[in-house]
């Protein structure tokens, strides 16, 4: 496992990728969180990096937003 650092460095970028990728897309966060059973909060709270993503969530994502999982993941991971 990478070091807890890693882990919590990781997250926000995670975050503020999705977040640009949405709004690019013209995307609303209760859109989102509709494709992913969750609510505006839900969304937020995942561009916050409050809560960690499963990866079938990002996948979920991914398709949603019309991206691919790889430009959410970043180059740097």
């Amino acid at each position: 496992m990478p070091p807890p650092q890693v882990v919590e460095e990781y997250y926000p970028g995670l975050g503020r990728r999705i977040r640009a990728a949405r709004v690019d897309a013209g995307v609303t966060q209760e859109e989102l969180g509709h494709a992913l059973d969750k609510g505006r909060q839900g969304i937020w709270q995942i561009e916050n990096a409050h809560v960690r993503v499963y990866v079938h969530q990002l996948v979920i994502i991914a398709r949603a937003l019309g991206v691919p999982v790889t430009a959410l993941l970043g180059g740097k991971w």
